[in-house]
């Protein structure tokens, strides 16, 4: 048997694996199923995969066969990232994941969603719903950007909003897509470097504090930057696991999470100043454009 061959025989059994995996799921779990039969109605009148993929039920425009093997391929990648920094709980029941190439398609399904309309972009998770809505049409690091919502919401549904965007962001960029982690290295570094020689870059006490309306409309995309830009800085310092060990213990004294970034950091208020240049340093030093 050629190589060729054999290649595509492995490719069709493993399709086939992970189809009769998701029905032995589906039939052992009847929640699941009606949850199926839900999205199934929902979207009767629109061209759509609806199928279950582990413990998700999956609405796509896409190949049913190519979606799955997709979160099959993903879904281990963040769930290790996410344990190693002690987010462990898997969100119950999993969300409903609708994904999206085309932009009308995803733009239908965040106003189901939502209950509203409204100009919707990138993706969303709705806890309200438990829905995450995705536009993958330039990768799937938006996919595994909401799912981070979903488990820290789970884990911790007293993040402050620097953290869950932070989080979201940073292990967005563990997706195999070249374009996500193009966006997730030079993005946020450029743009935080920007923002301290431009004189716009916020303190981290002041980061920390910004409540969630504030983070999405005051320079959202400064706000999203140099939150991924510090716990960038965390992961790559070895202090991530630390904070998050420790911002859950005590974020009912310190709900923004600052004080525990300045002992995790070794600083107290006077030596946090001069953090940020420390922290223009490390990005001058990691940013590669």
């Amino acid at each position: 048997m050629s190589s060729e061959v054999f290649d595509l025989a492995l490719c069709l059994f493993l399709i086939g694996a992970v189809d009769v995996g998701a029905q032995w799921y589906v039939s052992r779990h009847p929640a699941l199923r009606h949850r199926v039969r839900r999205l199934r109605k929902a979207f009767r009148d629109h061209p759509f995969s609806v199928f279950a993929c582990r413990s998700f039920a999956v609405v796509s425009d896409g190949r049913k066969e190519d979606v799955s093997a997709r979160i099959e391929t993903l879904l281990p990648r963040i769930v290790a990232k996410l344990e190693a920094i002690g987010v462990r709980k898997p969100p119950l029941p999993s969300p409903d994941i609708c994904i999206f190439k085309e932009w009308k398609n995803y733009q239908l399904c965040s106003e189901w969603a939502a209950g509203r309309k409204r100009l919707w972009t990138g993706g969303n998770f709705f806890p309200h719903r438990n829905v995450i809505v995705a536009d993958i049409s330039e990768g799937y690091g938006v996919v595994i950007h909401e799912l981070v919502h979903a488990y820290v919401h789970r884990n911790m549904p007293y993040c402050p909003v620097w953290l869950n965007e932070g989080l979201a962001n940073l292990f967005a960029s563990h997706s195999d897509d070249s374009y996500d982690l193009w966006a997730f290295r030079d993005g946020p570094m450029r743009d935080t470097l920007a923002a301290f020689r431009e004189h716009r870059a916020l303190s981290v006490e002041r980061l920390c504090s910004l409540p969630f309306n504030a983070f999405h409309i005051d320079d959202e995309a400064r706000n999203y930057a140099q939150s991924t830009s510090l716990c960038l800085y965390l992961e790559r310092k070895g202090l991530l696991k630390d904070f998050c060990d420790d911002f859950r213990k005590n974020h009912r004294k310190d709900p923004t999470g600052y004080c525990t970034i300045q002992r995790v950091l070794g600083r107290d208020d006077k030596s946090m100043e001069a953090f940020q240049r420390t922290w223009e340093v490390f990005l001058l030093a990691s940013y590669k454009g």
